[in-house]
């Protein structure tokens, strides 16, 4: 890696899920009659408050809100409690019917009037499929020579149940590499978003990497889901360098381990850290018998033949560590 690496601003993952959803909430809105609720669960704050924001220009005759907890502060019209969205839904004091009503209900909120606006009530607007869109839109942009690679990877990390690598995550990991430079050294380096150690060689060879893959996700595996202390769990990774080992140890003790994509993060937007991506790791258990020395990254033994990778059986003679998926830490997506 040559030029300083960028992180994916939050702003861009908003945007293109808003791009994809604006549309279609604009049309159903603008269709509503006098007196219909409609809700929009499921999506970040972030998302939310951006998507009112262009519903209350596109749709001016329509009511659009988005939920609080509590009363909101002066001056803000934008969110309500609950009390006054109940007020909302109902018709006015002289029975006629207020304009149709759009509300947005943050994900984990809860109020002691939640069912007056449950969906028997409100018409819910679907939105489980839109990350996935995106995902397949933002994955139309990879390069050919790498698509079928950076697919297979996303497939795999999908069938181990990995936490940090859902829907969402993934769309982050793809326009992330994309804003650096959309080459095999940008995907390798974005693997952070997918809280996997960043590998800037992941692309060298591109029917490698899925091996390289695997082992990233068995070693992260048990840095994050062990009981030892740091330094023992650096040491059972099974690395031959003693001062990679040594960094390693005092890198995770100073940032936290318990969360991946934080700590890898680091790894690859502070150059003083590239030393600690995954090319440099090099791994004692997996000298290759006929070279005699042990291979960077991942070596050619971690790399499974097509027919255990299909069945998705661990190459033999690696060592996968352990498999079940972490407790959800909010990057499922």
């Amino acid at each position: 890696m040559s030029g300083a690496f960028r992180a994916l601003p939050a702003s861009d993952l908003t945007r293109s899920i808003e791009e994809l959803l604006l549309p279609a909430l604009v049309a159903a809105l603008r269709d509503r009659k006098p007196g219909h609720c409609m809700r929009v669960s499921d999506l970040g704050p972030d998302l939310m408050i951006a998507l009112a924001g262009a519903l209350r220009s596109q749709v001016p005759a329509a009511s659009v809100h988005m939920l609080a907890e509590g009363a909101p502060p002066p001056g803000d019209d934008l969110h309500v409690s609950s009390t006054k969205l109940v007020e909302l839904r109902n018709p006015r004091p002289d029975g006629s019917l207020r304009p149709p009503l759009c509300v947005f209900l943050p994900p984990n909120l809860r109020t002691s009037a939640e069912d007056s606006f449950g969906s028997a009530t409100f018409e819910e607007f679907r939105t489980g499929d839109a990350c996935e869109t995106v995902r397949g839109q933002v994955l139309a942009r990879v390069p050919s020579s790498l698509h079928g690679y950076v697919r297979d990877l996303l497939e795999h990390l999908r069938e181990q149940q990995w936490s940090w690598a859902g829907t969402a995550a993934q769309v982050r990991y793809l326009l992330c590499a994309q804003a650096n430079g959309n080459d095999g050294e940008a995907f390798g380096g974005a693997l952070y978003e997918l809280g996997l150690v960043p590998d800037f060689k992941l692309f060298d060879d591109p029917p490698a990497a899925y091996g390289r893959v695997r082992k990233n996700l068995s070693c992260v595996r048990r840095l994050t889901d062990a009981a030892a202390s740091v330094l023992g769990r650096v040491l059972d990774l099974d690395l031959v360098n003693k001062g990679l080992r040594r960094r390693l140890a005092a890198y995770l003790s100073g940032t936290g381990i318990e969360d991946p994509v934080a700590w890898t993060r680091e790894i690859v937007l502070d150059r003083r850290n590239w030393e600690l991506s995954f090319d440099k790791w090099e791994f004692g258990s997996e000298i290759a018998p006929d070279a005699g020395r042990p291979s960077a990254g991942g070596c050619r033994r971690c790399i499974p033949p097509r027919s255990e990778a299909a069945a998705g059986r661990a190459p033999s003679g690696s060592r996968t560590g352990r498999s079940p998926a972490l407790p959800g830490a909010g990057r499922s997506g």
